[in-house]
């Protein structure tokens, strides 16, 4: 198994700091090409003493990025644009010293997080309250979508970053479709075509899209394009020639006169509202999600109404084999195996108990009186805890066609659970699948893990509750993502033993689900999380809070999983660029 992925070179280019020289709060301003991906760039402070520090600075989406933070005293400063983004389609624009009142009025904007980092700071702890008090600075609601929009836009430069490639100009139409030609609202349409800073474009009414346009765009009566659209769906189709859609995003009316984000999830791009589609005879499969707004929708959108899969196990009903390594606490592994034994509604269904050395008497009467149950094996795995060996080992006892992963503290809630896994896991194409997990206050503990949340990866919505719909409705419905929680996965036990399970080397205890879903995912196995199967999860109960070895083995164990997948973590293909990696629900950056 490779150690270390293969990444990219960073290309560096200096930021002039003149005039913000010294330690203390500086805003950095950027902008990128909108003729590139929206990707987020990378910023690398170089100490004195030779250390260095990267920070994952926000995606210039609208064209350019601000990003406000700390710079320690003689630091020096480069950005590295991030992933298909040549140093010709990047420009600094201006480091500067953040006034105190400033500085102030924007930490008076997100106070819980200010005082958080204030008191680390108090404590000591002078990184994590830089850290904290960085993401107050810079996060902002999506209720303040527009100022953030303003503070960050910038008009097209079509000599200049967003210089379109010469064959664009010379190639087929966008065309852009609609229908009631009488109706007023067409005239800021076609006022908003006028103003493309690309000319490739044409706008039918009647029905008539024609056979010769690049790419068909369905509008409504009064909808309003970006200066930048027609330039930027053109080089899309021009930078991979095999697409058939091209989707992106829009804002609408909000209340009182501001306008509402409509971001799509990425890894829902295929089935976003809008886009761009080939005409017929072209390329039949291929999308990309831009992540740019382009269109200013006329009138609010229909609410999206989360899709619920039927509840179907497969059939036949494929033999599943639960893996659920332990050490003691019979408190939590009596409730456990309870709600598999007595609450779990699947019929092919065994247990495998990996035993990492209970030596508590009530540990060793309840392992020895489950044992007995047709249902459930005991097996021991002695020796120092590491989890990712345990389940290897346990999984490689059994036989079923679909293995799931459960903590000693998860406790199922849902007698369907392991149905709406199942029904997922056997999927063409599908390898990894999470559960929701609850905490006992009913609170979001798991719906899917983004990479770079937090630093290295978090969990999204956590602490949210439970009955929370999410942004566009996203924890209503199974959605793919980068990876999910080991303390519920299924995967098809061929898929597991093709990529060699758990790298029980390098990630003995920590990031060994999310390195497993991620490699399952090179080999072009989406995962996926589903709000159908519903469990109850203490979170690290049995293993209880971490001592100086276990801060010890988090700091070596996250290096390697940062050096492992360094450009995944950056951008997270599944998370929208706009986000902000420092906050567990979506709030712009």
């Amino acid at each position: 198994m490779t150690a270390v992925r293969r990444s990219r070179e960073p290309v560096w280019l200096e930021v002039e700091a003149e005039g913000a020289r010294g330690p203390g709060w500086v805003e950095l301003r950027y902008a990128a090409s909108f003729l590139v991906p929206a990707v987020r760039p990378v910023l690398r402070l170089v100490l004195p003493d030779g250390g260095e520090d990267t920070i994952i600075l926000p995606a210039p989406v609208c064209g350019r990025g601000v990003w406000r933070g700390w710079r320690p005293r003689g630091a020096r400063l480069a950005i590295d644009p991030g992933p298909g983004v040549p140093p010709d389609r990047f420009r600094i624009e201006q480091i500067s010293r953040l006034a105190p009142v400033a500085l102030v009025l924007r930490l008076l904007r997100a106070p819980r997080s200010s005082l958080l980092g204030l008191l680390h700071h108090v404590a000591g702890r002078r990184d994590s309250a830089r850290r904290r008090l960085a993401a107050a600075l810079n996060d902002e609601p999506l209720s303040s979508y527009d100022r953030w929009r303003a503070a960050r836009r910038r008009p097209p430069e079509p000599e200049g970053l967003d210089r379109p490639r010469p064959e664009a100009l010379a190639g087929p139409p966008i065309v852009f479709a609609g229908s009631d030609p009488a109706h007023p609202g067409w005239g800021a349409t076609r006022i908003s075509l006028e103003r493309q800073s690309c000319p490739a474009w044409r706008l039918t009414l009647d029905g008539t899209a024609g056979d010769d346009a690049l790419a068909h765009v369905a509008l409504a009566a009064g909808d309003r394009l970006a200066p930048e659209a027609v330039a930027t769906l053109v080089e899309a189709f021009a930078a991979e020639p095999g697409l058939r859609t091209v989707a992106f995003d829009a804002d609408e009316p909000g209340p009182g006169g501001t306008r509402r984000p409509l971001f799509a999830w990425p890894g829902e791009a295929d089935e976003a509202p809008w886009r761009a589609t080939r005409p017929p005879g072209g390329p039949s499969t291929g999308f990309i999600h831009l992540g740019r707004v382009l269109l200013h929708r006329a009138a609010p959108s229909v609410p999206p109404v989360a899709p619920r899969l039927a509840r179907k196990a497969a059939s036949p009903c494929p033999p599943v084999d639960i893996v659920i390594p332990t050490r003691n606490r019979a408190d939590l592994l009596g409730r456990c195996l309870a709600s598999l034994l007595e609450r779990t509604a699947y019929e092919r269904l065994r247990i495998i108990v990996a035993d990492n050395d209970s030596d508590e008497v009530a540990a060793r009467r309840l392992l020895d009186w489950v044992a007995a149950d047709p249902r459930v094996r005991v097996v021991p795995a002695p020796g120092a805890f590491n989890y990712a060996a345990i389940c290897n080992a346990a999984a490689g006892q059994g036989e079923g066609e679909i293995v799931v992963f459960l903590n000693n503290d998860v406790e199922a809630l849902d007698p369907g659970w392991l149905t709406a896994l199942v029904d997922l896991a056997v999927r063409p194409g599908v390898g990894a699948v999470g559960a929701k997990l609850l905490y006992p206050d009913g609170t979001i503990q798991h719906a899917g893990i983004v990479l770079g949340l937090n630093d290295a990866a978090g969990h999204l919505y956590r602490r949210a509750p439970g009955g929370a719909s999410g942004y566009g409705g996203a924890l209503g419905r199974c959605r793919r993502v980068s990876a999910v929680t080991g303390a519920c996965l299924a995967v098809r036990r061929d898929l597991f033993e093709a990529v060699g399970g758990f790298d029980a080397s390098a990630f003995p205890v920590e990031y060994n689900d999310i390195d497993l879903c991620l490699r399952l995912g090179e080999r072009g196995f989406a995962t996926m999380w589903t709000p159908q199967a519903v469990l109850c999860h203490l979170e690290s109960a049995s293993r209880g809070r971490p001592g100086p070895t276990g801060v010890q083995r988090h700091a070596e164990q996250r290096a390697a999983f940062v050096a492992r997948w360094r450009d995944r973590i950056v951008n997270d293909p599944f998370y929208h660029p706009a986000f902000s990696l420092a906050c567990e629900t979506p709030r712009l950056s």
